[in-house]
């Protein structure tokens, strides 16, 4: 608002004071309709004087700026213009689908613990996620943390600790050294041991002691 009316500046005082004015009459919607006769006898000046204030006022463009127009009824309508959005860049949007990706996984998750998922697009939980990804982790490393740390919601201690801001502080890297890969299961192992045994008895000639309560 300070730029708007130093945008006024080097204008006739009047400029500011019918803008301050019409400011403060604006209603929660963000709008003001006063008449124009009432404007011109408040300032003591002439419909050709304000309309000009009007003008020049509504040609400032920022982050707070204003649209004005005089309707065929004689009334003056100000609103508040809304600044136009920039558009997203490819990168950015593949950021954002990036973030998106892994809250979904920390969410799920928790939800697999019987516990509340966090919002995907919370302020707290982007920033963290979006400054790994500068450093240039990626999806996957992040989703390995997320296994590797997913013990946590069983310890009564530590469960309130699994949150994005913890996981993916700046200790984020000491997590991912962490993660280690599956170990083989019991039912690779007894595939193992049943092709042993299978090449001991033909190949060899031998007898096995393999049997499956090993």
């Amino acid at each position: 608002m300070i730029r708007f009316f130093k945008h006024l500046f080097g204008r006739p005082d009047y400029y500011a004071t019918i803008w301050a004015y019409l400011i403060s009459k604006m209603s929660n919607a963000m709008i003001t309709k006063i008449d124009m006769m009432v404007l011109c006898a408040r300032f003591d000046l002439p419909e050709s004087k304000v309309r000009d204030v009007l003008v020049y006022g509504s040609k400032y463009s920022g982050k707070i700026s204003f649209d004005q127009r005089v309707l065929t009824n004689g009334m003056v309508m100000v609103t508040i213009r809304k600044p136009k959005q920039k558009d997203k860049t490819e990168k950015e949007i593949k950021i954002d689908s990036e973030v998106l990706d892994v809250m979904e996984y920390f969410n799920k998750v928790l939800s697999n613990h019987n516990k509340r998922g966090y919002k995907k697009d919370g302020k707290t939980s982007v920033k963290y996620i979006k400054n790994r990804l500068k450093d240039g982790y990626s999806v996957d490393d992040m989703k390995d943390v997320i296994d590797a740390k997913s013990d946590w919601l069983k310890d009564p201690q530590y469960h309130k600790y699994f949150r994005p801001q913890t996981l993916f502080s700046e200790k984020f890297e000491s997590y991912l050294n962490e993660y280690n890969k599956p170990q083989e299961t019991n039912e690779q192992t007894r595939d193992e041991k049943f092709k042993e045994a299978i090449k001991d008895t033909f190949v060899s000639g031998g007898e096995t002691n393999f049997s499956f309560n090993n």
